[in-house]
Parts: structure tokens; C-alpha cells; sequence
């Protein structure tokens, strides 16, 4: 930096998860020189990415772009929380919980998203009803309901990712 200027090969506006992720996907793609900037700073209390937690899932019915992209987000996080463990063994980002849908009356939906992700090979049951209630005894008034269980989802702690993202960009040399 000379002068007040900053040389940079690409400019991030927000520092968000999205902007935050655009920024290492760029270091990833060999830019060096990544500036990211936000107003109020990364993780601020005004921005979406600041709340605790988001389920990473892949049934999204007929949306396939969708779940091809959630499925390739789910390696990427998982890599991003093993590099972050590199310098901080504490850091979690993902809690593979598995994720339950009961398909109720959409049997559309559960339909188009079991064969999207047999498609592109996504751990996925078909459940018939009530084995959601066999499985869980502790819900009630499901024992009538067909399920999808994918066991590979789960939650992402967001704001925890977030920080540890914004981390890895500036170790990485990120601006």
C-alpha cells in the first residue's frame, strides 16, 4: 500500500458469508492480491451472515441446480473447517446432525428431491411411513408421514464460519 492506495487484483464489497467466500474462492483461483471490505465489518450484528446457525441440506425437489450446489458447498465447508483446523484445532463449522423431512402431502417434492440426489450420488433414504417414527420416538403425530433422511447434513454454524472464513482469507494474505 502506498499513498492511501491499495494495489489489488479484485475488490469484495461485503464481507458477509458470501463476500467472504467469493473472497477465498478468489485466492483459491490464484488471485493474490484480494481486497474485502465492508462498513460495519465482518460478523456485524446488520448482516444475515451474523445469526447463529443454517441447515445444510440437499432436498430441494425439483431445483437440481440446487442441490448439486448445496452438496458442493458441504465439501467445500468441510474443507475450509479442516484448514481452519490447521492453525486453530478448535474451530467447528459443520455438525453433521443428519436432516428429516417428512414429506406430509408434497409427495412431489420428496420425489423430485430423492431423484436428484441419487442422481448425483448424495447419501439419501427413502423412508416409508412410519419408520420417521420408529426412528424418532420422540416426535409424535408423525407416524403416518414418508421421510427423506439425508445423514450427511446437518448445521453450520454460521457466524462461527464466518469469523473462521474471514480468518483464512487474511492468513492467506487476503486485504
Amino acid at each position: 500500500m502506498t499513498s492511501g492506495v491499495v494495489d489489488a487484483d479484485v475488490v469484495v464489497m461485503g464481507a458477509g458469508i458470501f463476500g467472504a467466500s467469493t473472497a477465498v474462492a478468489l485466492q483459491d483461483a490464484g488471485f493474490a492480491r484480494v481486497l474485502l471490505l465492508d462498513t460495519w465489518g465482518a460478523g456485524n450484528p446488520r448482516a444475515t451472515s451474523s445469526d447463529q446457525s443454517r441447515v445444510i441440506r440437499s432436498a430441494y425437489g425439483e431445483k437440481r441446480l440446487y442441490t448439486r450446489w448445496s452438496w458442493e458447498s458441504l465439501a467445500t465447508w468441510k474443507r475450509w473447517e479442516r484448514e481452519t483446523k490447521l492453525h486453530d484445532s478448535s474451530v467447528q463449522m459443520f455438525l453433521r446432525t443428519g436432516v428429516l423431512w417428512l414429506a406430509g402431502q408434497d409427495a412431489e417434492f420428496r420425489a423430485a428431491s430423492l431423484a436428484a440426489m441419487r442422481e448425483l450420488d448424495i447419501p439419501v433414504e427413502a423412508w416409508p411411513p412410519g419408520e420417521a417414527a420408529r426412528q424418532f420416538p420422540q416426535f409424535t403425530g408423525i407416524e403416518d408421514s414418508a421421510a427423506i433422511y439425508e445423514p450427511e447434513a446437518g448445521v453450520l454454524l454460521a457466524r462461527q464460519s464466518l469469523m473462521a472464513v474471514v480468518e483464512m482469507f487474511q492468513r492467506r494474505g487476503g486485504m
